[in-house]
């Protein structure tokens, strides 16, 4: 299953609670279980902008294809 997930980034502030402003939008495609989506791509963000950003899923969607 190929699914397309759409996403926020709120910041994460220095005392570790969470910002209410909305950083950036982007869509994510990917094959990995549906159950396991938001974990993944906590992990992804994560790692890509040092843990300053908490995604925010807004909607998945399953489309036809695959990676």
């Amino acid at each position: 299953m190929l699914y397309k997930v759409k996403y926020y980034t709120l910041s994460r502030c220095a005392d570790g609670s969470i910002g209410n402003i909305k950083q950036y939008s982007d869509v994510w495609y990917t094959e990995v279980c549906i159950a396991n989506i938001l974990q993944v791509l906590e992990a992804i963000v994560k790692s890509k902008k040092n843990d300053k950003y908490v995604p925010v899923v807004t909607n998945i969607e399953m489309i036809d294809g695959h990676l």
